[in-house]
């Protein structure tokens, strides 16, 4: 009995081990970005629990030439971020353009505005242009390069 059961969880193993690893193709990518984008500019719990991230996610972020510096360590860390870090004066993106590339990496070139008190003291010249190259690992966010220029 115990053989069998060996038996059983080791082909059990080896049919999950051979199985194909889920892809995300551009529409999957494409969802992903939107829901970090999302969170980028409401700031909610729910929506920063909403991005796809692998739990080591990291995030580097050139501001008008200056960096990279990284500015996200874990998924935790990014999370934490998106709600209350300084992406907290973003309150509206727009003008997204998307560009997948053959290595599976996903741009999003876009604008953000940026202001107090969720946009209700919008910060004069802070309009930004933000370009975010996206990778992925299966389903989950792996990596997100960002360079701003501001103004946009």
């Amino acid at each position: 009995m115990q053989l069998s059961f060996a038996l059983l969880l080791l082909g059990s193993s080896a049919l999950a081990a051979s199985l194909p690893r889920r892809a995300c193709d551009a529409t999957c990518k494409r969802a992903g970005a939107d829901a970090y984008i999302k969170a980028l500019t409401t700031h909610s719990k729910a929506d920063a629990d909403a991005v796809p991230l692998t739990d080591d996610v990291k995030r580097f972020e050139t501001f008008n030439g200056i960096g990279p510096f990284q500015t996200s360590f874990s998924a935790t860390d990014m999370r934490l971020g998106l709600q209350f870090g300084a992406s907290a004066l973003a309150y509206r993106a727009y003008e997204q353009a998307y560009t997948a590339f053959d290595n599976g990496t996903l741009l999003v070139n876009y604008k953000i505005d940026t202001g107090l008190l969720n946009g209700a003291i919008p910060i004069p010249g802070a309009k930004t242009r933000v370009y975010e190259y996206f990778q992925y690992a299966d389903t989950l966010i792996s990596r997100i390069d960002v360079y701003t220029q501001t103004p946009a």
